[in-house]
């Protein structure tokens, strides 16, 4: 009889979170009716909580017992069990059921993928299993002996080969460059490249369910989170809950905006493998008399940085607790982060200085690779950090500093450790123009002590500092979309100021040197879908980054003009995710011409076809042109130069808050919202409740009410009858006695006749007896 084969692939777990010294060992156990099949014996470990099991279940089922069970829906029960030490079953993790009508039938073994699986959560878990909520990826198909192709020499496996993705970064072997300011990712190399991370904690919720037991001091208690990374512990700033989230009812998020960056240098490959084969670990600590005790900890995967087109990832991780136990799904401990990666041009060479004034304004140089007589260009950039709105305690999102923190069990680190470990940027003054008795933050020793390099004073540029026009243009959008929508997008530029001219053209009126500035005076193009009404859309649903500083690149003309054409990539967030993908590309081109006149603007804005720009060019300043500039002092020119570029700084860290906040506001109002539907339809429930069981205790009460109503009848009833039987019975009693006076009377007359002697006898009775005795047996009768 043909007979068809029902195959049970197990590609991995997820959630399998041991605490146990030493791992556990599992078995999985597949049961089809009264066919049970068992795997061979797993080990899983405590540093990683998704194994891979890579074990295949097979049934062999006749055709007539296979078409039964698709007909009538069958399940495969599989079930996860913990064993001893000994190999026997100590408990069950938990099982699942997948129905044999969802069986897949395939054609050859290269069909047999994860992509084609299912994500199957384990059910009748106990604690300590129950509060992770362990997974299977499962999946199950049936084979037909006359379709599946014939299987090749060597089966292709289930996954690729096992890997063993660590929670730590101590299997990479990581060295601190002071000189240039980076951390070394294994040996260098000449083919290294340089990247640049950034670790952003956004906010935290729910951290009072950590404690063990709940203090009564938890407003007065400190924070603070850990990040094992780079070979060195990173360490946050310290900060309290709220004392909305201490209740137990208005449970709210506590804001972090805390960010760290570091620049790594290594191998593209060896880059590669410490992405995919490592995770962040995220230590939340309480801080009691300057000791730290562990509360819990967060796991933060970097695979998903491997995919060019993702360039940072937001995601919001549960946090496991180290002793807290029997914690709510809906009040588990949660941190939200964003991770981004960049990568530097690798045919450039970074230095990061600081000037020898004491303004603490470091200045980074770059030089080309094999450029021979070409001169190193300058940059300067300001640390001053934005003014802090009121009433807000937001950190510095863009504050490029590294804390080191002790372990949890030690003791603070000496002056010499913290030098080992120290890190190519330093902590930022932060200064408030607003009022003069405003507290400026201090620099603390371990900063002083860690300045990356020697100072320096910066370069002359070879351009003077003169005003310049720039004329933009934007053309062929190329977006890769399965159909076509009508977009309008607009030009938005952060530093120097941009004025927008009709027909997508933009002139700008800068200096060179603001335009040169570290190649990054970005222009961000957002693209915006047109409503009928005319109005657009308040998100921007795609963008893209166009350098600027590359103009200098090419050669200018005789009219001193420079001409620069090219494409940016298109980015946007793929669905709910905060990933970015890239949809296409849009070009652009710039013309950078001497701003000399009305005349010359004119005739520049013509190259693109525009016949008449009236564009209202600033009076020009005689101290910053290349002529006067000798006259005045080169601390004069430097100090407005750094003035304005604090002032475009300060608008994008507003700007960025501002992001921040409006996403933080917007899970908060969703949350609320979602709350409130919950309590509406919960008092519905409670309302509905109420009105039946109100309407069952009015028809209990009726039927009683019947019930007493006939009880009183049929007692009434019964006392009538008894009445009756009473009055019979005293009638025939009465009836009774009668008869009995009557004999009674009668036998007294006999006895009175016998009595009489026989002389005295009267030959005939005596009928006034008779006549008597008749009377009373008419009464009697009556």
């Amino acid at each position: 009889m043909k007979e068809y084969q029902a195959v049970l692939s197990i590609f991995k777990g997820s959630n399998f979170v041991v605490k146990r010294p030493g791992g556990i060992q599992c078995k999985i156990i597949g049961k089809v009716n009264e066919s049970i099949l068992e795997s061979r014996v797993f080990n899983i470990n405590t540093t990683c909580s998704e194994p891979d099991f890579n074990y295949q279940i097979a049934w062999k089922l006749n055709k007539k017992k296979f078409q039964e069970l698709r007909l009538n829906r069958g399940n495969v029960k599989i079930e996860c069990h913990q064993l001893t030490n000994d190999g026997k079953i100590e408990s069950l993790i938990g099982y699942c059921l997948i129905s044999i009508k969802e069986a897949i039938e395939i054609t050859s073994y290269e069909e047999i993928d994860v992509k084609n699986s299912k994500i199957l959560p384990l059910t009748g878990t106990k604690q300590p299993w129950l509060q992770y909520g362990p997974k299977l990826l499962c999946m199950l198909h049936f084979e037909d002996p006359d379709k599946v192709i014939a299987p090749v020499q060597k089966r292709k496996m289930i996954l690729k080969t096992p890997t063993k993705k660590d929670q730590t970064m101590k299997e990479f072997m990581w060295s601190t460059n002071n000189e240039m300011g980076y951390f070394q990712l294994g040996q260098p190399g000449p083919s290294d490249d340089l990247y640049i991370m950034n670790i952003t904690l956004i906010f935290c919720q729910h951290l009072r369910h950590l404690l063990v037991p709940k203090s009564s001091k938890l407003r007065d208690m400190e924070w603070r989170i850990m990040i094992d990374a780079f070979g060195i512990t990173i360490s946050s700033d310290n900060f309290m809950i709220p004392e909305d989230d201490c209740e137990e009812a208005n449970c709210k998020s506590t804001y972090l905006g805390d960010k760290s960056t570091a620049r790594i240098r290594a191998n593209e490959q060896e880059f590669s493998r410490f992405l995919n084969h490592s995770v962040l670990e995220m230590k939340v600590t309480t801080v009691k008399d300057e000791k730290l005790e562990l509360q819990g900890t967060a796991f933060i995967e970097l695979e998903a940085l491997t995919n060019p087109e993702i360039i940072e990832i937001r995601s919001v991780v549960n946090i496991i607790p180290e002793r807290a136990k029997n914690i709510p799904r809906q009040h588990k401990p949660q941190l939200s982060q964003i991770v981004d990666l960049e990568k530097e041009l690798a045919s450039m060479s970074v230095q990061d200085t600081v000037n020898d004034n004491g303004d603490g304004t470091v200045v980074t140089e770059f030089s080309e690779v094999g450029a021979g007589d070409k001169s190193a260009k300058t940059e300067k950039r300001s640390e001053e950090i934005a003014v802090v709105p009121e009433g807000q305690s937001y950190k510095d999102p863009l504050a490029k500093k590294y804390n080191f923190c002790p372990e949890i069990t030690s003791s603070k680190p000496s002056a010499e450790t913290v030098k080992e470990q120290q890190i190519i940027l330093s902590g930022r003054l932060q200064e408030s123009s607003s009022s003069s008795t405003s507290k400026s933050r201090a620099v603390s020793i371990q900063d002083k002590e860690i300045l990356p390099s020697p100072i320096k004073l910066p370069k002359k540029s070879k351009i003077p500092p003169g005003n310049y026009v720039l004329n933009l243009k934007f053309f062929g959008l190329n977006i890769k979309c399965r159909r076509p929508f009508n977009t309008n997008w607009f030009v938005v530029f952060y530093y120097p100021p941009l004025s927008v001219l009709p027909e997508d053209k933009c002139i700008l009126q800068a200096k060179p040197k603001q335009l040169w500035m570290r190649n990054g005076s970005c222009i961000l193009v957002l693209m915006r879908t047109r409503l009928r009404d005319g109005l657009f859309d308040e998100d921007p649903i795609s963008f893209a980054h166009v350098p600027l500083g590359d103009i200098f690149t090419s050669d200018s003309d005789d009219n001193n003009c420079r001409l620069l054409k090219g494409s940016a990539a298109v980015y946007t967030f793929k669905n709910s995710q905060h990933n970015m993908i890239r949809i296409g590309y849009i070009g652009y081109e710039f013309i950078l011409s001497e701003d000399k006149g009305q005349n010359d603007l004119e005739s520049s804005a013509s190259l693109f076809s525009v016949t008449s720009v009236q564009h209202e060019t600033k009076e020009k300043d005689n101290n910053l042109k290349y002529g006067s500039r000798k006259e005045n002092s080169i601390e004069e020119w430097r100090a407005q130069e750094e003035k304005k570029f604090s002032e475009s700084l300060k608008e994008k860290e507003k700007a960025y808050f501002q992001i921040l906040s409006a996403e933080h506001k917007k899970q908060k109002d969703e949350s609320e919202k979602m709350i409130n539907e919950k309590l509406k339809s919960r008092e519905a429930q409670l309302g509905e409740s109420a009105r039946t069981s109100q309407f069952q205790l009015h028809q209990e009460l009726e039927e009683l009410k019947l019930q007493m109503r006939s009880l009183e009848a049929d007692k009434n009833m019964e006392v009538k009858s008894l009445k009756r039987q009473l009055d019979d019975a005293a009638d025939l009693l009465k009836i009774a006695n009668e008869k009995k006076r009557c004999v009674e009377i009668k036998l007294s007359v006999k006895d009175e006749e016998i009595a009489k002697p026989m002389s005295n006898r009267n030959k005939w009775p005596d009928l006034e007896a008779l006549v008597k005795i008749e009377k009373l047996e008419q009464e009697v009768c009556n």
